[in-house]
């Protein structure tokens, strides 16, 4: 995606200017709460907006606990991913995952239109 692209260039920018970066792990993901019932919302949403034809309908999508499905891993009750140390050495703001996922929404939209 564009963010993972902005964040190299970032890192080699750096690395090219003799500033490196401290060891470590640096969580990368987009700024806000979500799950998979919200995503597939949004994406059903944006793509009625911009006429695509969808089989589903925005009603028939119910959310669930991720309890009420059977899996055999455990999932945590948390996953969010903490960016503060990655925010510490970039120059732009993460954005939020729906300003995000709109942009590459269109761009599929866009791809299949000329076809």
């Amino acid at each position: 995606t564009i963010l993972i692209s902005k964040v190299i260039n970032k890192l080699i920018y750096d690395l090219l200017c003799g500033e490196a970066w401290e060891n470590g792990i640096y969580h990368l993901s987009t700024k806000g709460l979500s799950d998979w019932f919200l995503i597939t919302k949004f994406i059903l949403d944006i793509s009625i907006k911009n006429n695509v034809n969808v089989r589903v309908k925005l009603k028939s999508l119910k959310a669930i606990n991720s309890k009420d499905y059977p899996m055999n891993a455990k999932r945590p009750k948390n996953s969010l991913l903490n960016n503060n140390k990655l925010e510490s050495k970039i120059d732009f703001q993460l954005p939020n995952w729906q300003d995000d996922l709109h942009q590459i929404i269109l761009k599929i939209i866009k791809s299949n239109d000329n076809k």
